[in-house]
């Protein structure tokens, strides 16, 4: 394997290549966990729309139906 520079041997090439390589490595590896941390510390993200935990509300309370009933509710309370 010829170098580009005849002045460098190809064995201090391939060790810094391998050196570049393994820095390269611990750069990404400290960057996962960083992320990783930072994704620890806070909540976390909905990623549904609707909650599957919580209970569906029935349509059939007093409430409920007073307002599907009504068009205009608020009728009842101008004089």
């Amino acid at each position: 394997m010829a170098s580009s520079c005849s002045f460098i041997p190809d064995s201090l090439l391939a060790r810094w290549k391998n050196a570049q390589a393994a820095q390269q490595l611990q750069e990404r590896e400290r960057r996962i966990k960083h992320h990783l941390d930072l994704a620890a510390k806070g909540p976390l993200r909905q990623t549904f729309a609707e909650n599957p935990v919580r209970q569906k509300e029935s349509t059939s309370s007093p409430l409920g139906r007073e307002s599907q009933s009504k068009k205009r509710p608020w009728e009842d309370t101008i004089g």
